[in-house]
């Protein structure tokens, strides 16, 4: 049987390593998994694809090359959310009020503390608990990084990895276990499993998302990020108070403006 081979052809093709890796297992059935059912098996030789132990089933022609190749693909394929901008990522927030979008966010510094196994994860959520993966590349932009942890405020910015669930406008608490089967099941713990219309959240695991920041804010809040950034290189020092004034003095200027005008009416 040529399956070792085509397995192994896929991983060339989609450029796998390491941990990302599809393996092949050649298991006799002489004794039960606990992890398979053997009520789907019709017929053996049988072809099982399985992450984070849960099995997939293969139904096809286990002798086709192409039928094969197309299972194992569409099984592998994982669409990971990568918020560029802060409307996409406010977009995003916006998305969970329907009490059906469910986001599963990777904050993660790659070159500090890289995540290896990150897509295997973000294949298990999706397909098994419809939980979209969507990934942030830390340290981000200030205007997003801004949006991310004034709006989720028990975000802590200097910490290199956090994990944590989007539902219901709200977040979770953060994952501390990032092993595949430790990820699915905390999900199964956070989500509810209630079959009402919209079922409520644990209220000791769940924090509400704050309201989206007004321009005025974005523009204090985003200056006084850059100002940090500036303030933690030397080279930058006398720069960075000298900008730190100016957002200061812009900022004056417009409450000033506002109780002059708007505020007197």
């Amino acid at each position: 049987m040529e399956i070792p081979q085509w397995v192994r052809d896929i991983n060339e093709d989609k450029g796998y390593h390491g941990n990302d890796i599809i393996g092949y297992h050649y298991y006799t059935y002489k004794r039960p998994l606990a992890f398979i059912n053997e009520t789907n098996i019709d017929q053996f030789p049988t072809l099982i694809y399985i992450i984070a132990q849960i099995p997939t089933y293969f139904t096809g022609n286990i002798s086709s090359r192409q039928s094969v190749s197309t299972w194992i693909n569409e099984l592998d394929e994982v669409k990971i959310v990568t918020p560029q901008n802060i409307n996409e990522l406010n977009d995003l927030l916006q998305s969970t009020t329907n009490c059906t979008e469910k986001l599963l966010v990777l904050v993660n510094n790659e070159n500090i503390c890289p995540l290896l196994y990150w897509n295997n994860i973000a294949r298990t959520v999706h397909m098994y608990s419809g939980v979209r993966p969507v990934y942030l590349s830390a340290p981000l932009p200030a205007a997003m990084s801004v949006t991310l942890y004034k709006r989720l405020p028990l975000l802590d910015e200097t910490v290199c990895r956090q994990m944590f669930l989007v539902h219901q406008s709200s977040y979770s608490v953060l994952f501390q276990d990032y092993t595949p089967n430790a990820v699915r099941e905390l999900i199964e713990i956070l989500l509810p499993n209630d079959t009402g219309e919209c079922p409520p959240l644990q209220d000791t695991m769940w924090y509400s998302i704050l309201t989206p920041l007004t321009e005025l804010q974005m523009i204090y809040f985003s200056g006084e990020h850059d100002l940090v950034k500036l303030e933690h290189k030397q080279s930058y020092v006398l720069v960075g108070i000298t900008g730190g004034v100016a957002v200061i003095a812009l900022a004056i200027s417009i409450f000033w403006g506002l109780n002059g005008s708007a505020f007197a009416n």
